[in-house]
């Protein structure tokens, strides 16, 4: 997994609810599946947080938004992934699998 790039983008105006942080973090990851089974990848196997604080997933409407696939061994496949934050020097993006979780 690599983070290829983070910015701040502005929320969605007339978004329902709103948010409740400062900002909208973006991430583009991309993913290698480097074993010898089929890999699934959500984005929901995503976290962020923001020191011990687990941050809210922002649901933008956006083509390039990481989707719910099955990778193949040897494939790539990237997108983008966004969450509610307050502004911080340092967050951290953890990706967990249910073969992770069973370790």
């Amino acid at each position: 997994i690599e983070v290829e790039n983070a910015e701040y983008v502005l929320p969605l105006s007339g978004s329902i609810g709103g948010i409740n942080k400062d900002k909208v973090l973006k991430f583009k990851v991309s993913l290698k599946n480097k074993g010898d089974e089929m890999l699934e990848i959500s984005p929901y196997l995503f976290t962020l947080y923001q020191g011990d604080e687990k941050m809210k997933k922002y649901d933008k409407a956006d083509s390039d938004k990481l989707r719910l696939i099955e990778l193949e061994p040897g494939k790539k496949t990237s997108g983008i992934l966004y969450y509610e934050v307050n502004k911080a020097s340092s967050y951290e993006l953890v990706y967990s699998n249910e073969e992770t979780k069973k370790r």
